[in-house]
């Protein structure tokens, strides 16, 4: 951005005291003043306005919550998502953090190959746990 404010500025045909130079529109009394912190309403809005400017479809909170959490739980595990997103049990975060496709290739890989000559053998009182 600064890179283009300087491209401008030696684009200028005005000199630069004349015309509106940064911080003069400021308005004297503005009847609301800028606030210390994001609130989850201006947060919002300021996803969504940035994903318009970008060209993407529509961003809210709650999908940049929820990739964050996939992606920490992939990198991590569940318990740092936990943690991450401030639960007190894994069933909560589960919710946000679904199981990823690369983790289920990945699963997928290291489980024994079956072969599709051979049909699945289950026995008749149902699948046991090995101990």
């Amino acid at each position: 951005m600064h890179w283009l404010r300087e491209q401008r500025r030696a684009a200028r045909k005005t000199p630069d005291n004349q015309g509106n130079r940064p911080g003069t529109n400021r308005k004297a009394e503005p009847k609301k003043s800028p606030g210390e912190k994001y609130e989850s309403a201006s947060y919002r809005r300021a996803i969504q306005y940035a994903a318009k400017r970008a060209g993407v479809p529509k961003w809210t909170p709650y999908q940049i919550r929820h990739l964050t959490a996939c992606e920490v739980r992939d990198a991590i595990g569940i318990e740092a998502v936990s943690a991450l997103l401030g639960h007190t049990t894994t069933q909560m975060s589960e919710h946000y953090a679904k199981l990823s496709k690369r983790a289920a290739i990945q699963a997928a890989g290291a489980s024994p190959r079956l072969s599709l000559d051979q049909p699945v053998r289950v026995p008749a009182s149902g699948p046991t746990n090995p101990k």
